[in-house]
């Protein structure tokens, strides 16, 4: 072992060192989040993605339940079918974004990760910042409207 690395936890930053001395250091992105369980910390990778679907499974149908209460609103109060509609989307998208970003940043976890008793976590043990989940949101955003151009026509 001509060359043996040790990585360390220091300040925030993973740190990787040469016998040599040479030190590099680099701060995980966004895309480098990853969820691990309270409960259970040595889950196995397939038990891990089924627990993560089904929080998001959870996430999304409480985001829906508020687009649809906005929208049986807006439709109670005789805004018409298009306005209600366009409200309901907003109302999806704005409590989607507080919730992914602020609530999480707050707690580590959103309501469906937390029923499963997973937190989000970073490869370097420092905490999670706004910017990351605020950059992670817009990217899970992006690849669901490309999700959904694919199925139009």
């Amino acid at each position: 072992m001509n060359e043996q690395r040790h990585r360390t936890a220091m300040n925030g930053t993973a740190r990787s060192a040469t016998r040599s001395g040479a030190a590099t250091t680099s701060r995980p992105e966004a895309m480098d989040l990853f969820a691990r369980s309270r409960w259970f910390p040595a889950l196995g990778e397939r038990t891990r993605t089924l627990l993560v679907v089904l929080g998001f499974l959870v996430d999304t149908a409480l985001h829906a339940a508020v687009a649809a209460g906005v929208w049986f609103a807006a439709s109670a109060h005789s805004l018409g079918s298009q306005p209600a509609i366009v409200c309901a989307v907003l109302a999806w998208v704005a409590v989607s974004f507080a919730h992914r970003t602020f609530f999480q940043r707050l707690t580590y976890t959103t309501i469906g990760k937390a029923v499963f008793g997973l937190r989000l976590h970073n490869p370097g043990d420092y905490p999670i910042t706004l910017w990351q989940l605020i950059k992670f949101w817009f990217c899970a955003v992006f690849i669901c409207l490309a999700n959904v151009a694919d199925v139009l026509p």
